[in-house]
């Protein structure tokens, strides 16, 4: 009787330590991992409520400032420097400043192009900032406008502004006479352009715009301040204000402009 007692309590204990076996090693086997997939962004809409800008260099302008008074100092700049920027517009504007600029480190011109409602003294925000190309470039060939029309100007007009600027017999021609014109009217800040104003009225938003610098052909013996920016929408390969002879103005001389609408001029005046 004993012996089938303990028996029958030794298979007990058999079953219940397999069985509690069987049920430790089904808590602890590894359980598959159920990730929840990460909601999708919608690259159509993202980012659509935020403004492209980027912060002012002053230091660039400076640079350009100080070296433009000096004639051996900005013909050295202007020999080994290119005279193509390129900008894309984000937002709708009537008028950009647009701020040489001079690296005297990297020894690459640039511009600042600033929406002229935000141009206040102490604005550190910018369109966008452009170095100049390594070279000196051209428009490229393609077809523009209606010929036909007089109040426009042709390709051929614009490409020989840009060759008059990038031909360095004519431009250092332009530039001395220039620097003989401030030396007869002590005009000192006259001398060589810090900025243009840009008619932006007619720039498409996103596109990439190009500006050539360029020397209108009139009296450029007689240092005219006729310095210029021929402007390209790389869209439609089109002269932006092709009918507008009044574009793009170099300042200074500010005219009928009032010094204080040109705040990063101000902000920089006394370096």
């Amino acid at each position: 009787m004993k012996k089938a007692q303990i028996l029958i309590a030794l298979i007990t204990i058999s079953s219940l330590t397999i069985f509690n076996s069987c049920s430790s090693d089904t808590d602890t086997a590894p359980k598959e991992t159920v990730s929840e997939e990460a909601p999708k962004k919608d690259l159509a809409t993202e980012n659509t409520n935020e403004t492209i800008s980027t912060t002012i260099d002053k230091s660039l302008i400076i640079g350009w400032n100080n070296n433009r008074k000096d004639k051996d100092s900005i013909n050295s700049i202007l020999i080994n420097s290119g005279n193509k920027f390129s900008f894309v517009k984000d937002r709708v504007s009537k008028t950009i400043h647009a701020y040489m600029g001079y690296n005297d480190e990297s020894k690459r011109l640039s511009l600042t192009f600033v929406d002229s409602a935000a141009d206040t003294i102490g604005n550190k925000v910018c369109i966008a900032k452009a170095i100049a190309s390594e070279g000196m470039e051209n428009l490229p060939d393609f077809k523009h406008i209606d010929k036909d029309n007089p109040d426009y100007i042709s390709m051929d007009t614009a490409k020989t502004r840009i060759t008059n600027w990038t031909t360095a017999d004519i431009r250092e021609k332009w530039m001395t006479a220039r620097f003989n014109k401030k030396e007869k009217e002590k005009e000192a800040s006259n001398v060589i352009f810090q900025a243009f104003v840009i008619n932006a009225i007619d720039f498409d938003a996103g596109v990439q715009h190009d500006c050539y610098i360029a020397l209108k052909d009139t009296n450029i013996d007689k240092g005219a301040n006729n310095a210029d920016l021929i402007i390209l929408n790389t869209k439609t390969n089109k002269i932006v204000n092709a009918s507008l002879e009044d574009l793009t103005t170099p300042i200074p001389p500010f005219g009928n402009l009032p010094t204080n609408q040109f705040g990063l001029l101000e902000t920089i005046k006394n370096n």
